[in-house]
């Protein structure tokens, strides 16, 4: 998000940031909102905005503007295939696992992004008791780029995520 300071204008950085508000609430929030319908209908209709949510090529480009790089940056930083990838920035093409992990990457998500991301494209969070995701999972805080993951991915003998040529 964007905020006017009165300075100038400021980017909200937080892992939060780019959730509705709707989104920020807790389950228990939304429970207790629910138990002051008598009907299903009533509340769907009062809080259908917050069910619609985002999907992920929305979500991707509000990750791009909020980290301030360009598409064919993390597309490049990412190791994949630059049609492909802007297919799945536009929506017309669904990643791969695999793929939106290594686009992960090349955005610079944090943990709790690539999570996100990977919920809303319905693909399994980072697993830390599966060794590969633990390899990924690690990679990705200690933010290194998607050579250096592969690497420990091919010295753990675990796949890469995108091809090592």
């Amino acid at each position: 998000m964007v905020y006017n300071t009165g300075m100038g204008t400021a980017v909200d950085k937080s892992p939060t940031a780019c959730y509705s508000e709707y989104e920020r609430k807790s389950t228990v929030d939304i429970e207790d909102a629910m138990r002051r319908y008598d009907n299903i209908r009533d509340f769907l209709r009062d809080h259908v905005d917050g069910f619609q949510g985002v999907e992920l090529s929305g979500y991707l480009q509000q990750i791009v503007k909020k980290k301030g790089i360009s598409r064919a940056d993390a597309i490049k930083a990412a190791d994949i295939s630059e049609s492909f990838a802007y297919q799945i920035f536009s929506g017309d093409k669904h990643p791969s696992r695999d793929k939106l992990l290594a686009l992960a990457i090349g955005l610079s998500m944090d943990a709790e992004e690539c999570r996100r991301a990977l919920k809303l494209a319905g693909h399994s969070e980072l697993y830390l008791k599966n060794r590969r995701d633990a390899i990924i999972a690690f990679g990705l805080r200690k933010r290194l780029d998607i050579y250096e993951i592969n690497d420990l991915l091919f010295q753990m003998d675990e796949p890469a995520l995108t091809k090592m040529e």
